[in-house]
């Protein structure tokens, strides 16, 4: 199983701002959630404000509402250097990862989420992560597939400095490479996907895949569902807190593994300086294909991480 550490939410690019750690604890019951990125090019994103988009969690508010008390009050955002109000005309919500334990959702009749994907009577309902361009190519490069899993992590802010931690996670059950569906798979993934942004690409050739969700519940430990949110623990914390700025990682479980992604640079395993790794800002998909990083991940699935399942 290889593990990919994907960035996804606000950044300093697309955001320009983080969500406050200790206020979303706070305010969701230790839950961990995350921002879905700002975009001004609404070709794939249907027009979603972010005042159109409802969470399942403070009483259905919307990511308006989140971003205003989580994030910053005057809802301002950046994209690209350039600070924008965020119900601006020109600025569209991108939803994706689409964890539907995150978004307030209607799944139509007849859904079953026990089904595997081997039949086309399956309706709307599943959580999926789209990718394209230069990160599909390195995807694919690593051979990210069924089985894999992803480990999700965005900005954060916690005591006045900008950290790393993991959010949510999705065990891949069924890659789509949206160039190469058939006329009839076309048409069963636009209705299966939902609110998925990249499905918008599917009857054309672009070169997006989307990662679906596996059905059920994980392979490794069936005790918990294939995708989802996690609560809050020390041990999501990616950043060392020690230094100054994000991308200075610490995890000492990880020491001696490589990801890609990070010029062949592995985590330290110094005695002083264990787990230590200075990780690319603009990396986005670290993957690990190493038994070290699967015996990490699975000790984050435990009670603790899982209060609400």
């Amino acid at each position: 199983m290889k593990i990919i550490l994907s960035k996804k939410g606000l950044d300093s690019t697309y955001g320009g701002y983080a969500i406050d750690l200790d206020r979303m604890l706070d305010k969701i019951n230790n839950k961990m959630l995350y921002i879905p990125m700002p975009m001004l090019d609404n070709k794939d994103d249907k027009g979603r404000k972010y005042k159109d988009i409802q969470s399942n969690y403070c009483n259905g508010s919307t990511f308006l509402q989140l971003y205003k008390e989580l994030v910053n009050n005057e809802a301002k955002i950046k994209v690209r250097g350039k600070t924008y109000d965020i119900d601006d005309k020109n600025i569209f919500c991108h939803p994706d990862p689409y964890i539907l334990e995150l978004y307030k959702h209607e799944t139509l009749s007849g859904f079953d989420k026990n089904k595997e994907f081997n039949t086309h009577s399956i309706t709307q309902g599943v959580s999926s992560f789209g990718q394209a361009g230069k990160a599909v190519s390195h995807l694919n490069n690593q051979k990210v597939g069924e089985g894999d899993l992803f480990l999700f992590y965005s900005s954060y802010k916690r005591n006045n400095k900008y950290i790393h931690a993991i959010w949510g996670y999705l065990e891949v059950g069924k890659v789509i490479e949206c160039s190469e569906l058939s006329d009839d798979d076309k048409n069963f993934w636009l209705n299966q996907l939902g609110d998925q942004p990249h499905k918008s690409v599917i009857a054309t050739l672009c070169d997006d895949v989307i990662y679906v969700a596996k059905r059920g519940n994980l392979s490794f430990n069936p005790k918990f569902p294939s995708n989802g949110l996690f609560t809050f623990s020390e041990k999501l914390i990616l950043t060392d807190e020690n230094e100054n700025g994000r991308t200075f990682w610490r995890v000492p479980d990880l020491s001696g593994v490589t990801p890609s992604w990070n010029g062949g640079k592995s985590f330290s395993t110094s005695a002083t300086k264990k787990g230590k790794l200075r990780v690319s800002c603009c990396g986005q998909e670290f993957v690990m294909n190493d038994k070290r990083a699967e015996k990490w991940v699975k000790s984050l699935f435990n009670d603790k991480n899982f209060q609400n399942v």
